[in-house]
């Protein structure tokens, strides 16, 4: 009576339960410029407009705005972002931007997190500032053509979710940023580095193993 490895190792393999992936992933917009639609929306009043739909529920959570002169990070609702005050008289805030394999977190290490309920004016509509352009110059805290991180803190309805926005800019009103991708972890109060995507199941894993050694044994030569 033949066996075969394979199959057996795939009857077992589907028996094992296999739980969801700690961390929600999502690809950003293919490369394409985060100020894709050039109009005003209802509610917010900026030139450029991009949504960040962090569940893909089909509401925004985050968005990104600008006006030509600035650019800047949005959350909606009770969510919120680890930004930095601007020194005064600025009364605005600034993003804090992160490497990879930051630990965002209930208690940041660098900022302080900030929403539409941390505003300090009737203007201040809880975004954080990426960059803004001056006759003088830009004044940015994010750099320049190379990829970083923004911390989100993102409210659902079993509590508070970590999360990160991936962005690459050119510091330039004419292309604000790409959005490159984000993500949170689906387990309420744990934390997330940036730049942590899902990883493989044990069976997936197993699979792709086993498919390994049945394709190896196949092309090794009879003994005569």
């Amino acid at each position: 009576m033949k066996t075969y490895p394979f199959l057996t190792l795939f009857a077992v393999l589907s028996l094992i339960p296999v739980a969801p992936a700690a961390i929600i992933y999502t690809e950003g917009f293919g490369g394409k410029n985060a100020y894709l639609e050039p109009f005003v929306r209802e509610g917010r009043p900026y030139t450029y407009v991009q949504d960040i739909d962090m569940n893909g529920d089909g509401s925004y959570d985050f968005f990104f705005a600008g006006g030509g002169r600035e650019f800047r990070l949005v959350p909606a609702g009770a969510n919120r972002i680890i930004s930095i005050k601007a020194p005064l008289p600025d009364l605005e805030r600034d993003v804090v931007a992160f490497r990879e394999w930051a630990a965002i977190a209930g208690n940041p290490t660098v900022g302080e997190w900030t929403g539409f309920a941390d505003s300090w004016n009737d203007f201040d509509d809880g975004g954080s500032i990426l960059f803004s352009i001056y006759t003088e110059g830009i004044v940015s805290n994010v750099p320049e053509i190379e990829p970083f991180y923004l911390g989100l803190e993102y409210t659902m309805d079993d509590g508070v979710h970590y999360g990160w926005i991936n962005l690459l800019t050119g510091l330039s009103s004419t292309d604000g940023a790409y959005i490159l991708g984000w993500a949170y972890e689906s387990d309420p109060g744990k934390p997330i580095l940036t730049g942590a995507i899902p990883e493989p199941s044990p069976a997936v894993l197993g699979l792709a193993g086993a498919a390994v050694l049945v394709s190896r044994r196949r092309r090794r030569p009879r003994a005569r």
